[in-house]
């Protein structure tokens, strides 16, 4: 278990809660149970706006996996000093959802957007 060089904290809207990472495992397990969500959603056929906005959200998740992997190959390699910087660049990317640029499953639209995605109907009402 690789620890992070310095710990990310994020405060998410609202103050409902707090993130803590101690470790590479703290945020991967946090990536891995947020991301399925964001990716498995075919938006392609939805309106432009709201397709771009959903795969923001994809995409940051897939932010933090490629810097988690460049941080663990920097450590690997032993140069603290560019780990340092990408600790950092992590820390920026998942600040991110401080400030509600990005949605996590501990946001308060979350619900909705499942039930968005999950809504029976007529074709086309569901994103599904």
């Amino acid at each position: 278990m690789t620890n992070l060089l310095t710990e990310i904290n994020v405060t998410l809207p609202g103050g409902v809660r707090e993130l803590r990472f101690q470790t590479v495992r703290d945020v991967s397990r946090w990536v891995d149970s947020e991301r399925p969500f964001w990716s498995s959603i075919d938006v392609k056929h939805i309106y432009h706006q709201l397709s771009r906005q959903w795969q923001q959200q994809a995409s940051f998740f897939d932010g933090i996996v490629s810097i988690l992997q460049e941080f663990e190959r920097r450590i690997e390699q032993g140069q603290e000093g560019e780990a340092r910087q990408f600790n950092d660049n992590l820390r920026s990317h998942i600040n991110r959802l401080a400030n509600g640029e990005v949605i996590s499953s501990d946001h308060e639209f979350y619900p909705a957007i499942q039930d968005m995605v999950n809504r029976p109907g007529n074709p086309g009402d569901s994103l599904v």
